[in-house]
């Protein structure tokens, strides 16, 4: 399909390379001496830094996903083409028989821990593009806004209700209209869910994210099943969703079992972002080097394996955490008079973050590879990581059936099942073993209480 003769793809840049989407990508205030100059406050650093954008090859992959996204949708509904006028007008949207690459998908699932960075990324590169064009003389119509993107949080209220209330106030937001029902309690969720469609289609929306999807989606099931209405109504308008959320709340559950449309038609496209495995991982070091770049200090010392790993061992891998670490670790240094970040500032900073003794455990999991520290976390798909560590298999000889067992024979299921348990024993080890100690402690207590009380009884007689 020509560009030219499709405005609606007006609004995409033509990137054809890897090197293109990194410069596209890529944000760097801290390279403007101009700007340093302006923004040298040390309390301002996580400010500062949030402004930065470093295109790893995740970004810039996760980048080309989406915008291909948008173009396959717009291509779709070509407003040149009258097959498509015909069903712009029309309550569901019928695919047009123009031929499509298979690598393309409907839509796509981004997930991951909290932490990871999974919002940040999809938020920069959507927003990167215009959010809403103003369209003249498109065929058949004067006039109409073009929303290239809307971005909702489906945990800002509760159930899908609320969040197709949220969508349609953003969408009045954007080209102010009057979408949003005056009493949404009086409507049913099926009728402000044809509403949200047709005001999607109306406005040739490029591309739908809905955040923390799992909020709603792991919720009852009358919302599970308006949820997935939804999304497959989207789909069919070719109206693409990015869905993201947490591992465990992706999942479009049937009264008896998987949906497999939802799930074939967005799985073909599916996302999951990992913590770094080590300071070898090509992510985390080309993170790194971007982040440690960005510097007030008037001299940064070339980043080595030594800070990098500090930096590892703080975080556990995650980007969400090495950010304000940088931040906190920089102005330490700057407060001390230093010229550079030590080694010693990062260890002083991971002690002075805010977190919770749970988050620690968690970074400690992630530093040593051991699943038992993530039991208890009702937001970690436990067994994931048992078998992506190996915890399994290392283990599985101390669980032979005969002498004669081979570690790869085994079964699966109850190794992950053996395995678990026993993180759940070293879990609950120190805690047992504080009750034992306790006990001792009381019966000694007890001990010398009877002692006193008969030798004052001895006294007294």
């Amino acid at each position: 399909m020509n560009k030219a003769k499709n405005p609606l793809l007006s609004v995409l840049p033509t990137i054809q390379s890897d090197a293109e989407m990194a410069r596209y990508l890529a944000r760097n205030p801290f390279d403007s001496k101009e700007w340093r100059r302006e923004n040298d406050n040390p309390a301002m650093l996580r400010a500062y830094l949030r402004q930065v954008f470093i295109p790893t090859r995740l970004a810039r992959n996760l980048a080309f996903t989406i915008l291909d996204a948008i173009r396959l949708g717009y291509t779709t509904r070509d407003p040149s083409i009258a097959a498509n006028i015909l069903a712009y007008f029309q309550d569901v949207m019928v695919r047009n028989t123009l031929p499509v690459d298979a690598h393309y998908a409907d839509g796509m699932i981004v997930t991951g821990l909290t932490g990871v960075g999974k919002s940040h990324l999809c938020r920069h590169i959507l927003q990167t593009l215009p959010q809403v064009v103003e369209r003249q003389g498109l065929p058949h119509l004067k006039y109409v806004k073009q929303i290239v993107w809307l971005y909702v949080d489906a945990s800002i209220g509760k159930g899908v209700k609320a969040l197709l209330v949220e969508i349609l106030r953003s969408i009045d937001d954007l080209v102010a209209g009057e979408y949003t029902p005056n009493r949404p309690d009086r409507d049913s969720t099926d009728t402000i869910s044809r509403i949200v469609v047709r005001a999607l289609k109306t406005h040739y929306c490029g591309i739908l994210g809905i955040d923390e999807f799992q909020a709603i989606n792991a919720g009852n099931n009358d919302d599970r099943k308006a949820l997935r209405s939804l999304i497959l109504k989207l789909l069919n308008a070719n109206i693409p969703c990015i869905l993201i959320g947490n591992p465990l709340g992706l999942r479009f559950m049937e009264k008896d079992g998987v949906s497999t449309q939802a799930l074939r038609r967005l799985s073909e496209t599916t996302i999951r972002i990992e913590p770094a495995d080590s300071i070898d991982d090509e992510e985390w070091d080309s993170f790194l080097w971007g982040l440690w770049a960005c510097q007030l200090l008037p001299r940064s010392k070339r980043l080595n394996k030594e800070i990098s790993q500090e930096y590892f061992n703080a975080t556990g891998g995650f980007i969400g955490h090495l950010v304000p670490l940088h931040a906190l670790a920089q102005k330490l240094a700057i407060v001390a008079g230093r010229e550079t970040i030590t080694v010693e500032d990062i260890k002083e900073a991971a002690s002075k973050r805010p977190l919770a003794p749970g988050m620690k455990r968690m970074i400690r999991a992630f530093v040593e590879k051991d699943a038992s520290k993530l039991v208890g976390f009702s937001d970690v798909d436990n067994d994931y990581y048992i078998e992506k560590w190996g915890h399994a298999y290392r283990e599985a000889a101390q669980y032979a059936p005969s002498k004669g067992f081979v570690a790869t024979q085994v079964d699966p299921e109850y190794v992950r099942r053996q395995a678990r348990l026993r993180a759940e024993r070293s879990l609950t080890g120190e805690s047992e073993k504080s009750r034992r100690t306790s006990n001792v402690e009381k019966d000694h207590h007890l001990s010398e209480l009877r002692k006193t009380a008969a030798a004052a009884g001895g006294k007294k007689n």
